[in-house]
């Protein structure tokens, strides 16, 4: 086996996500912004690609930011976080066995898909200069 001859391209699907944002004046300096997002998955598990890793895991999240003025600039403080759940391929692993000719993990019958779960909590700042 030559490694030309393994795809390891990925086709992506179209998808629309939504987001819906806040934000209340505590005075003329500083505010409060919440908003909340889907963040759904683009990914497409397809059985036809022997070696695929793909998420296909839609996640909703919430973001919280403070905005304020430091030495006159613009300063926002917040976090977002998003959950979710879905699918996942691991079949990339089989790409080393095909290379090796070892069996490295053992045989399954979900054509090395199962259920999976995402999340992440993200700090930032950003400041305008």
């Amino acid at each position: 086996m030559v490694l030309d001859d393994i795809d390891l391209t990925r086709e992506l699907k179209q998808v629309t996500n939504y987001s819906l944002g806040l934000r209340f004046p505590l005075s003329t300096d500083t505010a409060l912004q919440i908003g909340f997002f889907t963040d759904n998955s683009n990914g497409v598990i397809d059985f036809d690609i022997p070696y695929q890793r793909v998420e296909a895991i839609d996640t909703r999240g919430i973001s919280v930011a403070y905005e304020t003025k430091l030495m006159g600039y613009p300063l926002t403080l917040g976090l977002y976080a998003k959950q979710g759940d879905g699918k996942v391929r691991y079949a990339d692993v089989r790409y080393v066995e095909a290379i090796t000719g070892v069996s490295l993990y053992p045989e399954n019958d979900s054509n090395d898909v199962q259920s999976g779960e995402k999340s992440s909590v993200v700090i930032f700042a950003s400041m305008d200069f």
